[in-house]
């Protein structure tokens, strides 16, 4: 593939219907590949399996979303941003699944505890319910899963938070987790973060002035031009594609499926029309796939 074609593409002319159906395809296909391997008590899968359905959801969302009105496209972009918050998680646990499949299954099993105990100490009532004593219940089983030892739940907050994106990228005091990432890795969440994470969708969610001048147009002026328009409905679902195709390549290159022909034309064409998404394919799938 060469993605120097000179093909005349951009955000505004990105038909979003034409990669739909193919990568729904994909998605659907690493589903039942994750559901399979789960099957055989395959904990990885099972996580994955979940991950990428949420994420299919919230791409779903997003479109639904702005193909019914552009002045919703703020509210995609924060979808997207929250979504983002997968591909790192991914190349995290992908990067050492002995270590850091069970620090994510335990910091989650943490929040939840720290959530039930806050829900006790609120309402005595509640305390007492049915519905406590299901998620004491939860919590247990989740436990197992998660492989807690006797300590571990006695002493909640010596198990650490599963890291952010940013404590991916910057650290820690209990931890550098750069340093368990392979160099281009490395290079390809810096870039996603620098582009994307805390470039315009911190913007957007965190409501900075150019967050809101970037929703300005359809929220003053049902009357604003065409090509903006277009980009309040564009940018959200090219992201959010984006999305899913970093989680589908991140898995396929992990389990060595055969579907990478596939997925490397579903990059190419979103390549062609966004500059920074065919930085990030050359960074880290060009090769890998």
């Amino acid at each position: 593939m060469d993605l120097n074609n000179p093909i005349n593409l951009s955000i505004n002319t990105l038909d979003h219907k034409l990669i739909h159906g193919p990568l729904k395809i994909q998605v659907t296909n690493a589903c039942r590949r994750l559901e399979e391997q789960s099957q055989r008590n395959d904990l990885l899968s099972q996580v994955l399996f979940v991950m990428l359905k949420s994420a299919d959801s919230n791409y779903d969302a997003v479109r639904n979303l702005v193909l019914s009105s552009a002045t919703f496209g703020t509210a995609a972009m924060i979808i997207c941003r929250s979504t983002m918050d997968l591909v790192f998680s991914v190349c995290l646990i992908l990067s050492d699944p002995q270590q850091y499949l069970y620090t994510y299954l335990k910091s989650g099993w943490r929040e939840q505890f720290e959530e039930y105990k806050l829900l006790c100490q609120e309402d005595v009532n509640l305390a007492n319910s049915d519905w406590i004593k299901s998620f004491k219940e939860y919590l247990e089983f989740h436990s197992k899963i998660a492989g807690l030892s006797k300590d571990e739940k006695d002493n909640v907050k010596t198990i650490p938070y599963f890291p952010t994106p940013t404590q991916i990228l910057y650290g820690t005091k209990r931890k550098a987790y750069l340093t368990d990432l392979e160099d281009d890795t490395k290079q390809f969440l810096n870039k996603l973060n620098e582009g994307y994470y805390s470039g315009i969708l911190s913007k957007i969610g965190h409501y900075s002035e150019s967050g809101i001048a970037w929703q300005a147009g359809p929220l003053l002026s049902e009357e604003y031009p065409d090509v903006m328009k277009q980009l309040h409905i564009s940018q959200p679902i090219a992201i959010s594609i984006m999305i899913l195709l970093c989680l589908l390549s991140e898995i396929s290159i992990y389990f060595k499926w055969d579907n990478s022909s596939k997925l490397k034309e579903l990059w190419y064409y979103m390549a062609l029309s966004i500059p920074l998404q065919k930085q990030l394919y050359e960074i880290k799938y060009q090769k890998q796939l």
